[in-house]
């Protein structure tokens, strides 16, 4: 039998297709910005086949892979691995932690320099 570990395991490893910096078709234009959000027990990769196809239309996308244990599998910012672990924080907690992940995101220059992100928040979409 197949159980939630084996699929969380698989989650963690599969392979999204998508680039970190990938350069803008048009970089003079401003572009809309959507900052993705994985549900309980996903990981960024979640969504990665809409998202490919949104980005392939001209929008910036950021799938962030929440820190709060939530996550099949996060590699942390110090490089240490992080594996499901839900009651790792209280659920008040982790909304707190999400919301600051992905209002984080949404800061200009977050997702480095260059991008042609509409600067006024304006074209900004987060979904959690």
């Amino acid at each position: 039998q197949l159980g939630l570990s084996f699929l969380l395991a698989h989650l963690a490893n599969a392979h999204s297709g998508c680039w970190l910096g990938a350069p803008p078709v048009h970089p003079e234009r401003p572009l809309p910005l959507l900052i993705y959000s994985h549900g309980f027990g996903g990981n960024m990769d979640m969504g990665s086949y809409l998202m490919r196809q949104l980005a392939s239309h001209g929008v910036v996308v950021a799938a962030v892979e929440h820190t709060d244990g939530t996550a099949s599998f996060t590699r942390l910012a110090d490089g240490s691995d992080l594996a499901f672990a839900p009651t790792k924080l209280s659920r008040a907690a982790q909304i707190r932690r999400r919301a600051e992940e992905l209002l984080a995101a949404a800061v200009p220059g977050a997702l480095g320099e260059g991008l042609p992100i509409s600067s006024d928040g304006a074209g900004t979409f987060l979904r959690g």
